[in-house]
């Protein structure tokens, strides 16, 4: 239509009238929301993805999107792998800046520190659904970072002061050497065990970078320490394992394999995930574990959006297919988190949106949730729960607790 000396006139005027079109409207634009986690390679986990997905799949279903200057604007979700590689990580970050998106949801432990680094220059929030340690929160703070976890730095101490209750004077420390929550995790069950008259028997690290399930060395240094560890120390003894997913199933199985005739076994993270945990390590070394839990499907919160947290359970399982695990629960409250703060900003401003996360004060379907100076959420707390009878139940603190703690006949 147009001849080259006229298209080169026209060329700027059209291109400008391109982005004028595209140009989204803060007020009044859908809510474009980027997710990010590890869906692939060695420290691969979907739950939080699914906690997420369903969160935007029931708020446009039931409510048509998040309500903004009073129009209900749909949830555009888009989810992406980092791969368990931070070069990955990186690109995906560039890749949200120069897409336009203003709100991140995702993020576990090792990737908090490089999204501090990159989205706070370029006004991104970032809702941290899975990083629990104090000092990716207090060491340099970030003006536009919110983490949903509680401190993990409390995970063992519920369990540790029941074992100093019931006379188990001695305590092992295992841990995930490559890995800030784990590390963290272990340096706190370490200090908080000594200062209640607690034995230290060991505290021993083992390889997690590119861990792989029963093989390579990371598997066989823990396997060594559980060995090391059973062969001069007196009974009783508590074994406490600071571990992710694979590690933490890894651990069950040594120490069935082992025979080791432990008072009490308590492994972070991986048991919370009952049937996926037991369908790994088999219902007898699963049975009796301890875990730490941010949330469990037996405790009973009101919520906003979904009611409740007995209403949350079930349409998820009926979307889903599936019980929502904790983790599941964490990826669906970074995404509740951010909902109320955009409702209570009535804004897609990101300045706004960040105020009123400062500002929040609500209970959910996961906890009261509220942020503190450092802007992670302090509200309500941890719990500890057991595989009792092949079922994964709330046993600390005693308020919540669906049954009795119960230590191995």
């Amino acid at each position: 239509f147009f001849s080259n000396s006229m298209w080169r006139h026209f060329k700027p005027f059209l291109l400008c009238a391109v982005l004028v079109l595209r140009a989204p409207d803060p007020a009044t634009a859908a809510v474009d929301i980027a997710a990010y986690y590890s869906l692939t390679g060695y420290l691969a986990q979907g739950q939080p993805r699914d906690g997420w997905e369903f969160w935007a799949r029931y708020v446009n279903d039931t409510y048509g999107g998040i309500l903004v200057n009073g129009k209900r604007e749909p949830v555009n979700l888009h989810t992406f792998d980092d791969e368990s590689n931070t070069t990955v990580t990186a690109q995906l970050f560039q890749t949200f800046v120069d897409k336009g998106y203003k709100f991140v949801i995702g993020g576990h432990t090792s990737r908090a520190d490089l999204s501090g680094e990159f989205f706070d220059p370029h006004k991104v929030i970032n809702i941290m659904c899975c990083t629990g340690p104090d000092s990716y929160y207090t060491k340099n703070p970030r003006k536009y970072m919110f983490g949903i976890h509680r401190s993990s730095l409390d995970y063992p101490k519920a369990f540790l002061s029941q074992m100093n209750l019931r006379k188990v004077r001695n305590v092992a420390i295992i841990f995930n050497a490559d890995n800030g929550f784990t590390s963290s995790t272990a340096d706190s069950a370490e200090s908080f065990a000594r200062n209640i008259g607690l034995n230290v028997t060991l505290k021993a690290g083992f390889p997690g970078a590119g861990y792989a399930a029963a093989q390579g060395p990371g598997y066989e240094a823990m396997r060594k320490a559980v060995e090391a560890v059973m062969a001069d120390v007196p009974a009783p003894l508590a074994l406490v394992f600071c571990t992710l997913h694979t590690d933490g199933q890894d651990a069950a199985l040594i120490v069935h394999e082992l025979g080791i005739d432990a008072a009490a076994v308590w492994i972070s993270v991986a048991p919370t995930d009952g049937p996926r945990f037991i369908g790994r390590v088999g219902a007898g070394p699963a049975e009796y574990s301890f875990a730490p839990t941010q949330w469990d499907p037996s405790l009973q919160f009101v919520d906003p959006i979904f009611r409740n947290s007995e209403n949350y359970v079930a349409q998820f399982r009926a979307v889903m297919g599936s019980t929502p695990s904790y983790t599941t629960a964490s990826g669906t409250a970074a995404a509740v988190a951010l909902h109320l703060a955009i409702e209570a900003a009535d804004s897609l401003d990101v300045e706004a949106v960040a105020q009123a996360f400062r500002e929040l004060r609500e209970d959910t379907f996961f906890g009261p949730m509220a942020f503190n100076r450092y802007q992670r959420n302090y509200g309500g707390f941890t719990a500890t729960v057991e595989i009792v009878n092949g079922r994964v139940e709330a046993v600390l603190p005693d308020t919540s607790a669906s049954v009795q703690l119960v230590l191995p006949p």
